[in-house]
């Protein structure tokens, strides 16, 4: 299987940009005609395809053949590359699913920039599409972003391992998602998976809770830990656990057994063992607030689930997977969210995490109308929110300022937040705004608007050294 296929009936072009490609480390192949087109995908499965509009002695022109693709290859990205420097044609091959569109001749650089992309986006999509399909949809991972991506990367690592693992992160990040997002990728998923919340236990009943209990007359009653045989179980906020309880569990994790409350019978410990935390650890245990054996029996391998700030880029994303999350699950109604809402949600800071954005698009689609777009007055968030890049959301102080200064404001603060909706690519927001690259950059510069590294990404910001 190559990566990209090249439909075209000029020999010389198919040559040139696939001497491109493979020069690049990217694998090619090619067809002339265009009724092969449609076999070659079939059986070679490429990740893009590189196609042309105008075919001799075929029944399909190059839109009614992307149409066929697209219709039966929906994942499939298909870049045009046409002899026609037209609008018309490049806004049709758009509107028939067309992933990006190029006039002859193509710039070489330009070429791989854009097949690399769609590369990444057939490998997100085929990903998406795999987890959506099967039983595990609620439990997928949502997200494109850098910063996202690395932590995916990291926990796909050993998520159909064994290994115990903790999962950091700020309250409300995901991490019991994570966790139940890994138990779905092991051999354990048709086993079961418990959490153990350990900021509502009481110390009195924690031991029954967990271990279980077996009364004097042989009544049994199972705890959490047994409950779990098999499958997984996730301690919540561990950091909250007392520390008669730690040893007691450190106990169980060396000898892999524990007893009942009130009995003797040694239980195996057949569960996997995944722990969360959203307060450092390595403090508490330094401070003897936290057991350090047990630390380091919970902690072989850990991972960072990002704040939603480092990710904003995946808030669009993230609303629409809740909306159709709340469709499956509870009936809601699936809307549509208008452009401008996007843009208030993406400009916003979220202090709660992914999981005050999900509670806000539930309080929405439940008390929202059951049709139509969602409208921005519908985003109705607390005042301890406010929006992402030091900025006041009330543009009535514009009013005051002379019509340059205000016109310089409205531009810092429009740029900022188009730059971090795209993740901190220039390239990306400079297409969307409608400019080119060279010229954004030197807007950015007189508006006093720097980007720096940020968890595996660029986040735009006002130079706060001016």
């Amino acid at each position: 299987m190559s990566d990209v296929l090249i439909v075209d009936d000029e020999v010389d072009i198919c040559r040139a940009v696939s001497n491109v490609l493979q020069n690049s480390g990217i694998s090619a192949e090619y067809v002339t005609e265009g009724k092969n087109c449609l076999r070659a995908v079939n059986e070679h499965g490429p990740k893009v395809v590189l196609l042309d509009l105008w075919f001799k002695d075929f029944d399909l022109d190059g839109f009614n053949l992307l149409k066929v693709l697209k219709d039966n290859n929906p994942n499939l990205p298909v870049v045009i590359i046409s002899g026609q420097k037209t609008l018309e044609v490049a806004v049709r091959a758009v509107q028939l699913g067309a992933f990006g569109y190029f006039a002859k001749p193509v710039d070489k650089h330009t070429l791989l920039e854009v097949v690399r992309h769609a590369m990444e986006v057939a490998q997100l999509r085929h990903e998406k599409s795999l987890l959506k399909s099967g039983p595990d949809y609620p439990f997928s991972m949502v997200g494109s972003t850098p910063a996202f991506r690395s932590f995916l990367s990291e926990i796909d690592q050993f998520a159909d391992k064994n290994t115990r693992v903790m999962l950091f992160g700020q309250p409300g990040t995901g991490k019991q998602h994570a966790a139940r997002y890994m138990h779905a990728k092991s051999e354990r998923r048709d086993e079961p998976f418990v959490v153990v919340n350990l900021t509502s236990i009481e110390d009195l009943s924690a031991d029954a809770i967990l271990f279980g209990r077996q009364e004097e007359f042989g009544r049994i009653e199972p705890g959490l830990l047994e409950k779990a045989s098999g499958g997984t179980v996730y301690f919540d906020e561990i950091s909250e656990m007392p520390s008669d309880l730690q040893a007691k569990v450190l106990r169980s994790i060396v000898q892999t057994s524990f007893h009942r409350v009130g009995g003797t019978d040694a239980i195996p410990l057949k569960c996997r063992i995944i722990s969360g935390s959203s307060k450092n650890m390595e403090t508490m245990v330094k401070e003897g607030e936290f057991s350090r054996d047990l630390y380091n029996r919970i902690n072989v391998v850990s991972a960072h689930l990002p704040p939603l700030e480092d990710r904003v880029g995946d808030i669009e994303e993230l609303a629409v997977h809740f909306v159709e999350y709340f469709r499956r699950t509870s009936g809601l109604a699936a809307r549509e969210f208008d452009q401008i809402t996007i843009m208030k949600l993406t400009s916003m800071n979220w202090p709660g995490n992914v999981r005050q954005l999900k509670n806000l698009i539930e309080r929405i689609l439940i008390t929202g109308p059951a049709k139509g777009k969602i409208l921005p007055d519908e985003i109705m968030l607390p005042q301890s929110t406010s929006p992402l890049i030091g900025y006041s959301g009330d543009m009535e102080h514009l009013l005051t300022m002379p019509l340059r200064q205000a016109r310089e404001e409205f531009e810092r603060e429009y740029l900022i937040r188009q730059i971090n909706r795209h993740n901190g690519n220039i390239s990306d927001a400079a297409k969307f705004i409608g400019m080119e690259r060279s010229a954004l950059h030197r807007k950015l510069k007189g508006l006093e608007v720097v980007t720096k590294a940020k968890s595996g990404g660029r986040v735009a910001l006002k130079n706060s050294k001016t």
